[in-house]
């Protein structure tokens, strides 16, 4: 769905809800606004009738009115998932991106960096090193999908994932792919440090 229309449908809704009919009654007695406004007489009891029957709010306005915010907030909903789709599309464009890291020591991390078809894991401290170049096929995909699920989750509010909740997605699922993206950071911090006491070994040997 087009960003524009969504936006269109979302101003009519909002006139829908402002505009509402105000309803006017006017006496049946002859004379100006002015007139009566001097006029000291105290009001009768068939003015009395007609002020109490002065028709409220019904219950299909209530009605009507719960419908028009339920609206409102499913373009919202979908204006936010079209955003959010544009953004990834963009996102996996780019031919050099960074899935993110995590820290190792002071001033020292471990990144991510997805190039062309392959993800590279470097170490950033004083200079950029590279530990593993992943470039199996499959791995590389999942690694990617788990950074769109994580970024998404980031990225969209608390009560957009309550409302996809109710369409059926739990939250242990979003937060799965967290987890996962996690583990998997910390297994390549395992290895980084299991390479580093190797080379340890091997220099106090020679």
């Amino acid at each position: 769905m087009n960003t524009k229309w969504l936006w269109f449908l979302l101003s009519f809704c909002f006139c829908l809800l402002v505009n509402e009919p105000v309803q006017v009654f006017a006496g049946q007695e002859s004379g100006t606004v002015s007139d009566w406004v001097k006029n000291d007489r105290p009001s009768s009891p068939e003015d009395q009738k007609e002020v109490a029957a002065a028709p409220g709010v019904s219950a299909w306005d209530f009605i009507k009115m719960i419908l028009a915010t339920g609206f409102v907030l499913f373009l919202i909903y979908m204006l936010i998932k079209v955003t959010a789709g544009r953004n990834r599309l963009n996102a996996s464009s780019k031919y050099i991106e960074n899935l993110g890291g995590t820290n190792v020591g002071q001033n020292r991390s471990v990144q991510l960096v997805k190039v062309g078809g392959s993800i590279l894991v470097v170490g950033v401290s004083e200079s950029v090193q590279l530990l593993k170049e992943i470039d199996d096929e499959e791995e590389c995909k999942e690694i990617v999908r788990l950074h769109e699920e994580f970024m998404q989750h980031k990225v969209q509010p608390d009560w957009v994932k309550n409302l996809s909740g109710l369409t059926g997605a739990s939250g242990s699922r979003e937060e799965k792919p967290l987890a996962s993206f996690k583990d998997q950071l910390l297994r390549l911090r395992n290895d980084r440090h299991s390479a580093f006491e190797e080379i340890k070994r091997k220099d106090s040997k020679e």
